[in-house]
């Protein structure tokens, strides 16, 4: 199993990620980073560090890119503001299975699909995104552009989500 949740990850986020909820995160086989409202990455699980070879606490949005090289389908940079992450801070857009290549930090290159969407607290102010991802096996073949699901409107708000919500 993967190395134990944090015991606090960040003051906005602490009341709704807490005990079982983020433990249940840091378990999951998926990927899960979390950042806080300005972007900085306060969580990542053992399945995100596998799969991109580390994931840095504390980066910024400006940083994601540079924290690995990640392409566009077509191998062009990926911008930072268009990766699913950005937009569920910047736009509080979800998207869903947009594909990208990263090569991680000891020279291997994969491919990867990624899930991402806004948190919002109870009132429906941002207070951070998440984004969801798995390596893929074979190489995409299609191209299709990134696009949100929803925008603006969408979030999750942190008591109902399916991941966190209590049965």
């Amino acid at each position: 199993m993967g190395r134990p949740a944090p015991a606090s990850i960040h003051p906005v986020l602490d009341g709704a990620w807490s005990g079982t909820r983020l433990d249940a995160l840091a378990a999951l086989p998926q990927a899960v980073v979390l950042a806080d409202r300005e972007g900085r990455i306060v969580f990542a699980n053992a399945a995100a560090d596998a799969i991109l070879g580390r994931v840095r606490r504390g980066a910024g949005i400006d940083d994601y890119s540079s924290m690995h090289g990640i392409f566009t389908l077509e191998g062009r940079p990926f911008p930072t503001t268009d990766l699913p992450l950005s937009r569920a801070i910047l736009r509080r857009e979800t998207t869903r299975d947009v594909m990208m290549k990263v090569r991680r930090s000891d020279g291997e290159s994969i491919w990867i699909s990624v899930s991402g969407q806004p948190l919002l607290d109870k009132d429906g102010a941002l207070v951070g995104g998440v984004v969801l991802f798995e390596a893929v096996t074979e190489e995409p073949r299609t191209v299709q552009p990134a696009r949100a699901v929803s925008s603006h409107s969408s979030g999750t708000h942190l008591r109902r989500s399916r991941v966190l919500s209590s049965p």
